[in-house]
């Protein structure tokens, strides 16, 4: 039988070697490509960073802004009303239950707040009808001791039944439907805690004096004066606003 042959493989280490040599070789060439990589990197995860921190910085900004604006609102006044019959007098009493002010004064009116629709019910627009003479003192200065502002009018009948129905039919006969609020409109101004004067249109609103928003103003305002007008005056008012109500919608 025959003997089988042995192989031993033997790698030298001159081969070792140059592989060593050829890597260093390989780094020292390409040296400055991995620095600039390094520095990318470092540079894209600095970019990183600074985002996060003006994130961070804005999160907080904004935090210290809301807080800034609770506190201004909790330190501003909020207003309720209170009605009172006394032997002969209407007495209104506008209370303020919220933050000080440091004076003020305030109109207030009694309104038809009208919302008008179109065939489809779609909003089309709004309107208040100011009640001229129907209180003859219609305005008080803030009296800091009692924290209210204070009218007193003698009590009169007067009806504005009639004058709501008239109302209702010029809309109705223009082909419009409505929705119509007898309600109290006021105009505040006051100087409040940080000494600045603060206009305020706000109306009665189910119980509640809110303030009249930006989206909510209304869209046409008509005087009429209950001691003096007529028919003729209101129909030509309120079908001028409501011919401009549609015009507007329609642009």
């Amino acid at each position: 039988m025959k003997k089988k042959k042995k192989r031993i493989l033997v790698y030298a280490s001159s081969h070792k070697n140059s592989n060593k040599k050829s890597f260093r070789l390989f780094l020292k060439r390409n040296k400055i490509y991995f620095e600039t990589v390094v520095m990318l990197i470092a540079s894209i995860a600095g970019i990183f960073i600074s985002i996060a921190g003006v994130q961070v910085s804005i999160m907080a900004n904004d935090i210290s802004v809301n807080e800034q604006k609770i506190e201004d609102l909790e330190k501003q006044p909020y207003f309720i009303l209170e009605t009172e019959v006394v032997e002969n007098k209407d007495i209104l009493r506008i209370k303020n239950v919220g933050g000080d002010i440091k004076s003020g004064s305030v109109f207030i009116d009694k309104i038809f707040y009208i919302v008008i629709r179109d065939e489809y019910y779609g909003y089309i627009g709004s309107g208040y009808i100011f009640l001229s003479g129907y209180r003859r003192n219609n305005y008080s200065r803030y009296d800091n001791e009692k924290k209210c502002f204070e009218i007193q009018n003698d009590l009169e009948a007067k009806s504005i039944l009639e004058l709501e129905e008239k109302i209702e039919n010029i809309i109705h006969t223009s082909g419009y439907f409505y929705g119509i609020d007898c309600t109290e409109y006021f105009e505040f101004s006051y100087v409040d805690y940080k000494n600045e004067l603060i206009n305020r249109e706000m109306i009665m609103n189910g119980g509640l004096i809110t303030d009249i928003e930006n989206d909510s103003k209304p869209n046409f305002k008509i005087i009429v004066n209950l001691n003096d007008y007529n028919d003729e005056y209101i129909e030509k008012e309120l079908k001028e606003n409501l011919n401009l109500l549609l015009k507007y919608k329609g642009n």
